[in-house]
């Protein structure tokens, strides 16, 4: 069955107006006008949501930038009195007996998305340290670098083990992939792990990680970080696909949170966005292959309300009609970005920023949630930003928090139209 994504949209705002009010509607759909076929791996969730409607699963958030493969430790920051713990394989299922086993975080993720036949995108640490320790709360005066913390380093340099050493106080990126690719094989097999992303919300570090990246980020530092570890990862599978910079909101679009060096390259980059992209293509061209195989951000609505379970009619109107930001040059959203920035028009933005300064990039948003997953308002925005996100070309996307009561249903109109597992064949229209 073939359908154009807006169709779906419409039908499903008909008939909520039509719970409010006797609304006639006209509207014309031209089936003719296929251009080109939907990304399959934009119907995705993140850790630890295990469904049965998903396509794609993403092992990310702040924890992951603490995150030590090798005893399953991570550090929560400011989210969590700066505790370092078992967080990561409790919330993944893992039995408590089995909590030190080195990678089994990264082993229960992967293999519940091979049984689902999911993408499984995993997050690589890239701030400089990963939590040593599951004793609580790192203190102050325990501050990166100290006994609460091991190294990060890209390259080992000597020969990869398996059972890797948890005493030597470093975490090798390599031997983690190493890891991976043992059990599993390289990103092309069947059965392989086939995206990695440099870190989480680089630009928020010194806010949300104090104890572990204590200095405000600068352009260089993440340029710098971003390249050394593209290249580690494309040294051990040149199947695998990059993921960065994995930026929170607009504010890191713009300028990355205000870097101490923006100066230094806003005279030549309108955003961050547009620079990132330049400088992994130079970089890529010096190294002679692709160090950046998608535009990673993250995007959360700003109107006051949308992003909470409220659910009064001004709030639910303004949820339903936000994801138009995204697409609507005509759209101004109740906020400082469509106060001061608009027309937003986000995808439009990024994908011509990508056509300009790094053809061939896809597109990604890891993170994003309009809010009331248990309200007709939440499903009908999830319905309509997954039917965006399939016109405009996102190539992956990933919700954050609940995917289930209407967000369920809203994945399922495209996944589970008729409740026997089929999905809908969608087409851009």
């Amino acid at each position: 069955m073939k359908i154009c994504t807006h169709l779906i949209v419409l039908n499903l705002l008909f008939v909520y107006s039509s719970l409010q009010a006797q609304i006639n509607v006209d509207y014309h759909i031209n089936t003719n006008q296929v251009i080109g076929q939907i990304s399959s791996y934009i119907y995705g969730v993140n850790m630890p949501a295990v469904t049965d409607f998903s396509t794609a699963r993403r092992m990310g958030g702040n924890r992951l930038t603490g995150f030590n493969w090798e005893n399953n430790a991570s550090n929560a920051g400011v989210d969590y009195y700066h505790s370092s713990d078992n967080y990561i394989p409790w919330i993944l299922g893992v039995p408590s007996s089995d909590y030190d086993v080195p990678g089994i975080s990264l082993t229960t993720f992967h293999n519940t998305s091979l049984s689902q036949d999911n993408y499984t995108l995993l997050t690589l640490p890239m701030a400089g340290y990963a939590a040593r320790d599951k004793y609580g709360t790192v203190e102050v005066s325990e501050t990166a670098p100290s006994s609460r913390w091991v190294e990060v380093i890209n390259r080992k340099g000597s020969p990869f083990v398996l059972m890797p050493d948890t005493t030597d106080n470093v975490l090798y990126i390599d031997e983690l992939l190493n890891f991976i690719i043992n059990a599993y094989g390289t990103a092309n097999t069947a059965t392989g792990v086939k995206g990695y992303i440099m870190d989480n919300e680089p630009a928020l570090w010194v806010y949300t990680h104090p104890r572990l990246h204590s200095d405000t980020l600068t352009i260089a530092e993440l340029m710098s970080k971003s390249i050394d570890l593209a290249a580690t990862v494309k040294e051990m599978d040149s199947f695998a696909e990059v993921f960065g910079p994995d930026l929170y909101g607009f504010s890191a679009f713009l300028d990355l949170q205000g870097a101490s060096d923006w100066a230094d390259y806003s005279g030549t980059y309108d955003r961050f966005t547009d620079a990132y992209l330049d400088l992994m293509r130079q970089a890529s061209d010096s190294a002679g292959y692709r160090l950046l195989d998608v535009l990673d951000v993250h995007w959360y609505p700003e109107p006051e309300g949308v992003y909470s379970g409220d659910t009064s009619q001004t709030v639910s109107e303004t949820r339903m009609q936000v994801p138009r930001t995204l697409w609507d040059s005509t759209y101004v959203e109740d906020s400082w970005i469509g106060q001061y920035f608009s027309p937003v028009v986000l995808l439009h933005y990024l994908n011509n920023s990508i056509e300009e300064y790094y053809p061939g990039t896809k597109l990604s948003i890891t993170e994003y949630d309009y809010g009331a997953s248990n309200h007709i308002s939440g499903g009908i925005a999830q319905v309509e930003a997954l039917g965006i996100f399939g016109k405009y070309g996102v190539y992956f996307a990933s919700k954050w928090g609940s995917s289930e009561e209407y967000i369920a249903t809203a994945y399922n109109i495209y996944r589970n139209y008729d409740g026997n597992s089929n999905a809908l064949e969608l087409h851009k229209c």
